[in-house]
């Protein structure tokens, strides 16, 4: 996703993708599946004449999961070790692959399947919590909360053809 303003310090672009994370991870969950890499980009505006840089990782998982935390903390490992100082970043984005459904996933070489984790609980928890109470309701602290890298979007059009609440009506 493209930022607002360019950011140019570690924070801001933690945020972005602890937020990017989260998304991806709950849409994982509601459609009951499992991530088995997490990989991460950022780029600095390709029409900046003088500094430009842009870098990618993927990382794949010992086990596929769709755990918020494990996979943010994947995410932020990433981004710490691609991360350059003196760029000012205008794009940061992550994409979650080797999908596969979380039924059926293959046990350890004994036989041990575990029990309905804490982690799932959780997961369960926060998600039923955030329909309820509106998106990101609760979350993960490495999110922030002032995100001053946030998009502009006081000069979005309305959503005519996504959004029923935003339709026109003829009288």
């Amino acid at each position: 996703r493209s930022f607002g303003n360019p950011v140019s310090d570690l924070g801001s672009l933690s945020e972005s993708v602890t937020l990017y994370v989260s998304r991806a991870s709950e849409k994982l969950r509601s459609q009951k599946s499992y991530a088995g890499a997490v990989s991460v980009y950022i780029m600095t505006s390709p029409f900046n004449k003088e500094a430009r840089y842009s870098n990618s990782k993927t990382v794949s998982l010992p086990s596929p999961t769709d755990d918020t935390m494990q996979l943010v903390s994947v995410a932020l490992w990433i981004l710490k070790g691609i991360y350059k100082s003196g760029y000012r970043y205008q794009k940061a984005g992550i994409m979650l692959s080797n999908l596969a459904p979380n039924e059926g996933q293959q046990i350890d070489l004994f036989g041990f399947k575990p029990a309905i984790s804490k982690s799932d609980k959780l997961m369960s928890v926060m998600d039923k919590i955030n329909r309820k109470m509106g998106k990101q309701h609760l979350r993960i602290a490495s999110m922030g909360y002032k995100q001053p890298w946030a998009m502009k979007q006081e000069k979005k059009s309305k959503g005519f053809t996504t959004k029923w609440n935003e339709l026109i009506f003829a009288s």
